[in-house]
């Protein structure tokens, strides 16, 4: 069952982020990691954790979201943290449940608010959605190879693709979805009807990345067989996508637009 976290932290001391900031979040709970048993530990590998733990969106207050550079004493923001993985989930939680500061190298945070959601493969399985569909790429994200700049246009196929991919690695054996019959409908009955995306590198451990962030509005030519993109977009609320999604990169938050007209 995903579980996801969802933090009010108030910044402790002024500070300057080089890197993206999601690093930071992701070095602290690596650090919780040393405070578990042994035998936990060894139940994962670092990849396990790493594709099994996703550093959301960290926000303003006015929504707006923050990636790097300075913070300033006592901003509040919002940010995410997300477990695709019951067992590791429910360890972890309890650990960053106790913590009432964030400290990784140069960011101080002070919990001020913990909220946690928690929903099951098959609730998301059985979720509803419209023909329009509006996605908002809250982080930068990054479909292809980040060292070539390749894919930077999330195409309704590869994009889909690559949340299925995350979705069969978690999901119940019952629940997994055809992988090629689910592409191939996306690349014959999707459209981008709109979209404002910008592209910006930014630094992760010494190497810079490029990814892409902004609004993408798609729409369906048919209703039949849209119900089988339902998990997967509702999915999106725990998890990121592409690559470096562990660090925060591939945070995207789906909008219902069946209501909205169309400009």
């Amino acid at each position: 069952m995903p579980m996801r976290l969802d933090y009010r932290v108030r910044v402790l001391e002024k500070s300057e982020l080089r890197d993206f900031v999601g690093v930071f979040i992701f070095d602290w709970i690596l650090n919780m990691v040393k405070n578990v048993s042994k035998r936990f530990r060894g139940a994962f590998s670092f990849k396990s954790w790493c594709s099994a733990i996703h550093v959301k969106a960290m926000k303003s207050l006015n929504n707006e979201p923050f990636y790097t550079g300075c913070l300033t004493k006592d901003e509040e923001y919002s940010i995410g943290i997300a477990f695709l993985n019951d067992y590791l989930g429910e360890i972890l939680s309890r650990k960053l449940l106790d913590s009432d500061k964030i400290m990784s190298g140069p960011l101080k945070l002070s919990v001020e608010a913990i909220k946690v959601r928690r929903n099951s493969f098959r609730e998301l399985y059985h979720a509803k959605i419209s023909s329009r569909i509006g996605l908002l790429f809250e982080t930068p994200t990054v479909l292809g190879d980040y060292k070539t700049h390749a894919n930077l246009f999330p195409e309704p196929p590869r994009l889909f693709e690559r949340i299925l991919d995350v979705w069969n690695k978690f999901a119940p054996k019952n629940l997994i979805l055809p992988r090629n019959p689910l592409i191939n409908w996306a690349r014959e009955n999707m459209r981008v009807r709109s979209y404002k995306l910008r592209a910006r590198s930014f630094s992760i451990r010494d190497e810079f990345v490029k990814g892409f962030f902004g609004r993408l509005e798609i729409i369906c030519q048919t209703r039949e067989g849209l119900e089988y993109f339902a998990p997967l977009l509702n999915f999106l609320e725990y998890a990121n996508i592409g690559e470096k999604n562990y660090y925060g990169f591939g945070a995207i938050s789906y909008t219902d637009l069946s209501g909205i007209h169309p400009k």
